[in-house]
């Protein structure tokens, strides 16, 4: 996904992992750093991330679903100035887990509550 109408240009990677009618399960990896990058993009190809009322509106509500903004950082990878390479996961926060668990999404171990 790219979009650049109004700012500098943004780029953004993305792979469906399960879809459903109202709602799916989607990786976003972003190549560039812009502010809100990710809610703009998902909201640009008419699909605001569930509980993003800035970008979303009415369209990020769901019935029966946290109001929540539903984006979580589940794992980061970089590399220090020594060289070392560093990855960090971290779990779904708990409205997430809620919602992944309605829709029985199967949660990676690496984001699961321990």
């Amino acid at each position: 996904m790219e979009e650049s109408e109004e700012g500098d240009d943004a780029v953004t990677d993305y792979r469906v992992r399960e879809n459903m009618k109202r709602a799916a399960w989607v990786e976003l990896w972003p190549h560039t750093g812009r502010t809100h990058q990710l809610r703009a993009h998902m909201a640009a190809i008419g699909t605001p991330i569930i509980g993003d009322q800035k970008y979303g509106g009415p369209d990020s509500k769901l019935p029966g679903i946290s109001p929540k903004l539903h984006l979580h950082a589940a794992q980061i990878a970089l590399r220090l100035p020594s060289g070392k390479a560093v990855t960090i996961a971290a779990p779904l926060p708990e409205h997430m887990a809620q919602t992944w668990a309605l829709f029985g999404f199967e949660v990676p171990k690496s984001m699961r509550q321990e």
